[in-house]
């Protein structure tokens, strides 16, 4: 997956001579979170870098890549925003600013960036039986909801309370009646009350295909879940 940097604040300016840069390098982030989560957006601010001249990113001592290239303003700060990823699990990583005029003027920062995932079990068995459901990473909000979607309707039910810098959640929840309608269900576990069919990539939802059919006793219901 390729690393990018967005400039979020330039200024078209001389280069200036790295005289001119304070000997005090300094890198902060924001909004202050103790975990990012996949999608959430970063803001880098650093500070005593060559007026003008270019700063390059590096995660964990990778290069970044920025287009156009990062520049300082006038006053030595730079200002970059990054969309941060992670596939699986929660990682301990390290952003660097470094000065390309003068590379001994770097800072760093450490970021703990989380996977957004759903567990759910036992995937398959009786619709109605309640179900484990474990999730992490949904650091774009404080409560989970499963949004249960048939033939255009949708279902809200709320999960419960995420917690911890990572914003994780283990609860037993009943998802489903005795008598559920056969056929497909589509579960999407995120963090808003109301159902929203279209949203954008970095947008923290997990999705499950749900398919309740029926079994050779009258009446009797079995379901089998999908990760989407």
């Amino acid at each position: 997956m390729k690393l990018s940097l967005v400039v979020s604040l330039t200024a078209a300016v001389a280069l200036a001579s790295p005289a001119a840069a304070s000997a005090q390098v300094t890198l902060t982030t924001s909004p202050a979170k103790p975990c990012f989560g996949t999608g959430d957006r970063v803001n880098f601010r650093g500070s005593g870098f060559t007026p003008g001249g270019i700063v390059d990113f590096t995660r964990d001592g990778e290069l970044v890549r920025a287009d156009p290239p990062i520049t300082a303003l006038p006053d030595g700060t730079v200002n970059a925003g990054l969309t941060v990823f992670n596939e699986r699990g929660v990682e301990n990583r390290t952003y660097a600013a470094t000065d390309r005029t003068t590379p001994t003027l770097t800072a760093s920062v450490p970021l703990t960036v989380s996977a957004v995932d759903v567990n759910m079990r036992p995937r398959s068995g009786a619709p109605s039986q309640p179900r484990t459901i474990s999730a992490l990473g949904f650091t774009q909000g404080s409560t989970l909801w499963a949004h249960i979607v048939f033939r255009s309707k949708v279902r809200n039910l709320k999960i419960g309370a995420l917690t911890g810098a990572c914003r994780d959640l283990t609860k037993r929840k009943r998802l489903f009646g005795p008598n559920p309608p056969f056929g497909r269900h589509l579960i999407h576990f995120d963090t808003k009350r109301k159902y929203r069919s279209n949203v954008p990539k970095t947008f923290q939802r997990v999705s499950f295909r749900f398919q309740i059919f029926r079994m050779s006793n009258p009446g009797a219901r079995a379901a089998a879940a999908v990760r989407r």
